[in-house]
């Protein structure tokens, strides 16, 4: 089937297969980020019998080494060659987000899970400024054309969990494609 053909229902069921397979590394190398990943080199018998003599202790280099990139990649401002005017509209646009703050999330993102997204829509509070929102990999899938690199269709889902429980409440999702 080509991917022009896809349904609604089709993209969603496609990118969500392809989600779910690849969630798994990402949760990981988010683990090894917040300092979260397991004692590798102790066989769990016998960190099992050595019980509560030998605690873990994790230096965390990855939050170390992301952290000093990305603290040297923030965005200054925008630079079109012989259009000053369009500059200052786009840096209007990234300031009316909070994008400076917003932004540094998705380098750690881009970092620590080799991906992040920005997505750009239509803003119901001020329609003359587009809303620019960053996603995590954790909660968006994107499919690309292989020749071209534009993408046919994303998905994002997330969920809503009892604050008490941690009972998941309620699952959302948001198709995008082209139009």
């Amino acid at each position: 089937m080509k991917a022009s053909d896809r349904t609604p229902e089709e993209w969603i069921a496609h990118l969500a297969r392809v989600h779910e397979a690849q969630k798994p590394g990402l949760e990981e190398m988010n683990r090894y980020y917040e300092g979260q990943q397991p004692l590798a080199y102790i066989h769990p018998e016998l960190l099992e019998e050595l019980g509560e003599q030998l605690k873990q202790v994790v230096i965390n280099w990855p939050r170390l080494v992301v952290d000093a990139l990305e603290e040297r990649l923030d965005v200054e401002g925008f630079r079109y060659a012989d259009d000053e005017e369009s500059a200052d509209d786009l840096w209007k646009v990234w300031q009316a987000n909070g994008m400076d703050e917003k932004s540094q999330q998705a380098t750690v993102d881009s970092l620590v899970m080799r991906r992040s997204f920005m997505v750009v829509g239509t803003n119901e509070l001020d329609p003359a400024t587009p809303l620019v929102t960053v996603e995590s990999p954790l909660q968006m899938q994107v499919d690309w054309d292989p020749r071209t690199r534009a993408v046919r269709a994303a998905l994002k889902r997330w969920h809503e969990q009892d604050p008490i429980t941690d009972a998941i409440t309620d699952r959302y999702a948001a198709l995008y494609v082209p139009g």
